[in-house]
């Protein structure tokens, strides 16, 4: 709740406005279902969905599934977009032979303190196979389902693997893999902001150790 209306806000003044905004409130024990109803009578873009707990995956699965649009793309309710991200991804795809939009992204921390992870790297049309090397390398993008934009019906075979921490390691790359191109966007248009309520910790929790399954199944998928 404390950083919903930071991440709305950002979608909502978004310079592209032909928008359905999904928001999938997945069991939350805090006031966030009173913010959203705010939100929801506020903007007619706006639909929202109450579930029980299903974790990240299981949330975005289901914004997946009450999606219309010709593309998606996630946005976690503790982060925020830069205002031209979406409008600027579309373009991107619209106008280079791209399936897939990627762009850089920025983290700040609670001090004030900002990173930057790769706005070093050149605006770059990848096929399908460089765009994979380059995303298990970390030269340009990461794994991350959030910073890209995908057509819809990618999904129609693919889906987050619930119950799963690294759920972004067993879904991306399936996506990646339907595209012919892949266009990369220097541009931080993605904010990830870190603070103490953060999804992953650094105590240790053995669904960590999911990373190797998940990791094991896409080096067979792409072999």
């Amino acid at each position: 709740a404390k950083y919903l209306p930071r991440c709305l806000d950002s979608i909502l003044a978004q310079t592209y406005d032909n928008l359905e905004i999904i928001i999938v409130d997945d069991g939350s024990t805090d006031n966030s279902p009173d913010i959203i109803k705010k939100y929801t009578k506020k903007d007619p873009r706006i639909k929202s969905i109450y579930q029980k707990n299903q974790g990240l995956s299981g949330a975005r699965n289901t914004g997946i599934t009450k999606s219309t649009g010709k593309y998606i793309t996630f946005v976690d309710s503790d982060d925020s977009i830069e205002l031209s991200m979406l409008e600027s991804m579309l373009a991107a795809i619209l106008d280079t032979p791209a399936d897939i939009a990627v762009c850089s992204f920025k983290e700040i921390y609670p001090n004030g303190k900002i990173t930057h992870f790769s706005n070093s790297y050149p605006e770059k049309l990848y096929n399908t196979k460089s765009a994979l090397e380059a995303m298990l390398l970390e030269k340009g993008f990461m794994v991350s389902a959030t910073m890209k934009l995908f057509p819809a019906k990618y999904f129609k075979t693919v889906r987050f693997p619930v119950g799963k921490l690294h759920e972004d390691i067993g879904t991306t790359y399936k996506l990646i893999m339907q595209a012919s191109a892949v266009i990369f966007l220097p541009a931080e248009y993605y904010i990830y902001h870190h603070h103490q309520d953060s999804i992953i910790s650094h105590s240790f929790d053995s669904r960590k150790l999911d990373i190797i399954t998940l990791t094991d199944q896409m080096c067979d998928d792409i072999d």
